[in-house]
């Protein structure tokens, strides 16, 4: 499978840890198919080297990811990835905030949001 992203609106002034031009993870590519592992309607997927854990049930996909990453101090990041098959491609809504560990109010300001298309490679 490969994975496209589309509408992806980011806050201004922000990098980001995780996403499609994540700093540390980069969403983009293919999504080999030994890269998904699923269990019963439980579902572990890889894209690049992040991985996001879940359930496939009645034909919805609902993701998501913790992760902690560093600059200047601990920061941990929560992406959510929750779509539905349509036609021969499976369109999904991401979103991304994140938290500064020290800081008082999370989750902060950065965020991402847009839609992932995964469809089978030709």
């Amino acid at each position: 499978m490969t994975v496209r992203w589309r509408d992806v609106t980011r806050t201004e002034g922000c990098f980001f840890f995780s996403g499609p031009e994540g700093r540390d993870d980069q969403l983009v590519g293919d999504v080999k198919v030994e890269t998904v592992e699923r269990e019963g309607e439980r579902l572990r997927l890889r894209i690049g080297t992040a991985v996001f854990e879940g359930t496939y049930a009645r034909g919805v996909l609902e993701l998501a990811r913790t992760h902690s990453y560093d600059y200047n101090g601990p920061w941990r990041t929560t992406e959510r990835i929750r779509g539905a098959m349509q036609d021969n491609s499976l369109s999904a809504h991401y979103a991304y905030e994140e938290c500064e560990l020290s800081a008082t109010q999370c989750p902060g300001r950065c965020t991402v949001q847009g839609e992932l298309v995964f469809s089978r490679a030709l």
